[in-house]
């Protein structure tokens, strides 16, 4: 058994990804290798690989290691519909014991996220030295963890888990932790990757109640089995706010390289203030023709998620600059779905601006799709508790009024809608409260759409 033995599901979901400084950082070490090969070690969820396929040619190649079967299975159906013609290979073998896959086999670049302390360091090292391509590069990541953060709630969490645990931070099954004997840096000196940069991210992260939740559940020291039927946490009010602060190195073959730490990503000064920002977020319209005319695909949001019990598009948010609203939209919807659809079978919908009841504001991109491989399914349970096919005459009730609001502008032919939503208004769709505005094309005229 592994030490996250049945956490893929919540490490995938509520383990954070990379920051987008860092997903530049690494690209910049392939750049101008065509056919570059990517090396994962305690690969996880993919969360590494999942971050870098934008920034990858569509040539590339991906070799991604864990021993935990069930990790890179999560890992592979993350992947399977972003990959676009670049191969991937899983090995089930823990980062010691991997060999090259064949003859010819180099690694451009080897990356390692928050599992480093986990390894057999010198073994490790000695195998990457094995199978990388001269100048490759190793990218050793960290970014802490709840148990060792130092923010008021996150000691508070601690004693709290120590109450149940004791007070030594578990490492699953296996008993304590042991802290590694030496520093990392002292077993990169003593290996061919031995000059080395190394660069520190701040990092500013919010956590609400479900996510710590979740990520408590990824954890060797906090995973569900370890408390039988007592878990410590569950439902007990609003986190605060806390802060993360991520580091890394990177470590090459060749010249010595150190460079100060970057500053923290911040807004960008404009006259006047800052810079507003909103989300992203991408909508799938998929439409299949049904007995009695066209019916759209639908799936009933649930838990602890915003708007639970209604009915809304699969859908989910861009993550981040290094991933396009396509390649996001064809990622959240194999994943909320099980659907695999093809890039050039997306067609542009609307693009809708909506602020909620509470105030936020997002911009949403609405596509039409019509053509897919696989059966619709409920893929994530935690947030979603059913999908189904609707008649357009026919939608369900309560339905988000935000997807119902992109909904009949995709209808109306239009490329953009405000929707507006004001305080005090409900989140599911309610036709006495019209806040749907229609921005017609140029040539056309001003058309304004009673909802059905």
């Amino acid at each position: 058994m592994s030490l996250f033995h049945a956490t893929a599901d919540a490490y995938g979901r509520y383990r954070p990804g990379l920051p987008d400084e860092v997903v530049l950082l690494l690209a910049g070490t392939l750049r101008g290798i065509r056919r570059p090969a990517l090396l994962d070690l305690g690969t996880g969820t993919g969360q590494v690989p999942t971050a870098l396929l934008p920034v990858l040619p569509r040539r590339a190649r991906l070799d991604l290691v864990d021993a935990d079967r069930d990790m890179l299975d999560q890992a592979d159906r993350t992947l399977r519909p972003l990959l676009t013609g670049r191969a991937a290979a899983y090995h089930p073998v823990g980062a010691e014991d991997f060999t090259a896959p064949d003859k010819e086999y180099r690694a451009d670049l080897v990356t390692c996220a928050r599992a480093f302390h986990w390894m057999d360091r010198p073994a490790v090292l000695a195998m990457a030295d094995r199978v990388t391509a001269p100048g490759a590069t190793l990218a050793i990541m960290g970014d802490g963890s709840l148990w060792t953060h130092p923010a008021p709630w996150t000691v508070a969490l601690r004693e709290l888990i120590q109450s149940y645990l004791g007070t030594e931070r578990r490492a699953a099954t296996a008993g304590a932790y042991a802290q590694p004997r030496r520093r990392y840096e002292d077993d990169l000196a003593d290996s061919p990757f031995s000059d080395v940069e190394e660069h520190h991210f701040p990092i500013r992260r919010v956590w609400a109640p479900d996510q710590v939740i979740g990520y408590l559940r990824s954890t060797s020291f906090a995973r569900p089995d370890l408390f039988g039927d007592r878990h410590p946490v569950r439902d007990r009010g609003p986190v605060p706010s806390g802060t993360a602060c991520g580091n890394g190195g990177r470590a090459r073959r060749g010249r010595s390289v150190r460079r100060p730490a970057r500053p923290s990503a911040g807004r960008c000064p404009m006259s006047g203030g800052e810079r507003h920002t909103v989300p992203v977020d991408v909508h799938v319209i998929a439409v299949r023709e049904g007995e009695k005319g066209p019916q759209v695909l639908l799936s009933r949001r649930s838990g602890t998620v915003y708007a639970a019990g209604h009915w809304h598009f699969p859908s989910g948010h861009v993550d981040g600059p290094f991933e396009d609203v396509v390649t996001a939209l064809v990622r959240e919807t194999y994943e909320e779905t099980g659907l695999v659809v093809d890039p050039d079978d997306v067609r542009a919908a609307v693009t809708v601006h909506h602020r909620a009841p509470a105030g936020s504001a997002r911009v949403g991109f609405f596509f039409e799709v019509r053509r897919w491989s696989g059966t619709p399914e409920v893929r994530e349970p935690a947030v979603c508790d059913a999908v189904d096919w609707f008649a357009f005459e026919a939608l369900p009730e309560p339905m988000v009024a935000y997807c119902r609001a992109g909904l009949e502008a995709y209808r109306a032919g239009v490329p953009v809608a405000l929707h507006f939503q004001e305080l005090g208004d409900p989140i599911g769709y309610d036709p006495a409260v019209d806040r749907l505005r229609l921005v017609p094309a140029p040539g056309c005229a001003e058309r304004r759409l009673g909802l059905r």
